[in-house]
Formats: structure tokens, sequence, C-alpha cells
């Protein structure tokens, strides 16, 4: 599977703190890019995730994803 350039910094803002996988759902919305990075492992053993996700800025001045 081929992997694909990361954004540009300002293209993607981080949002605070750390997700588990199942947490994934309820952020991510449609049309929007956004780069998912593992950050280890919460105490229980559950993988946590930093979400970087397009500004709403950025997707109102692009329009949707093609």
């Amino acid at each position: 599977m081929p992997l694909f350039p990361v954004p540009a910094p300002e293209f993607l803002k981080r949002l605070p703190g750390y997700y588990r996988r199942w947490e994934l759902a309820e952020l991510l919305l449609p049309d929007r890019y956004y780069y998912l990075e593992a950050a280890g492992r919460h105490a229980d053993g559950e993988e946590l995730f930093t979400v970087y996700a397009q500004s709403g800025a950025a997707a109102r001045a692009e329009g949707p994803l093609q």
C-alpha cells in the first residue's frame, strides 16, 4: 500500500488530546483531510492516536473533496 505525503503543517492543525481507535468515528467529518499518527498506548493497553485535521476555514475555501 503506497504512503501518501504528509500535508504541509500550515494545512493541518493538531486536535488537542490523544484518541482511542473507537473515538475516531466521533471526530471525523466528511469532506476534510485528516492525518492520524500513532501516539503509544494507554495504561490499559489500548492504542492511542494524535489527530491532525484540515481547518474549517480551509475546508470552506477549497470546497468538497473530489
